[in-house]
């Protein structure tokens, strides 16, 4: 059970996907119940969970509060490369990050 990363523009259109077939990602989401997150812990392994500019800013925030957990080396490559595209989408009005569960 893998949770995929996607960039879309506003009309729905995929511009990127970070594939999670090892399940990387979604052992990397916190639980529903950690205090320290807003977004992140609501991201639903088995649905999918759109975020835009606005909420990007604070989830990239909560992402990297995961970067001080310890992950072998794939999972922080992983890590950098869903950073990059919340970084992306924080900074564009026609961008959202997809998290897709399966």
């Amino acid at each position: 059970m893998g949770v995929d990363v996607i960039l879309h523009d506003a009309a729905g259109r995929e511009f990127e996907k970070i594939g999670d077939p090892q399940n990387r990602i979604a052992r990397m989401i916190p639980k529903l119940n950690d205090p320290r997150f807003h977004y992140l812990n609501r991201v639903d392994p088995y649905g999918d969970a759109w975020f835009n500019r606005w909420q990007a800013a604070d989830i990239l925030k909560e992402w990297d509060i995961l970067a001080t957990d310890s992950y072998d080396l794939e999972s922080c490559e992983l890590h950098g490369k869903v950073r990059s595209l919340l970084v992306r989408v924080s900074k564009s009005n026609n961008l959202y990050l997809r998290f897709s569960g399966d």
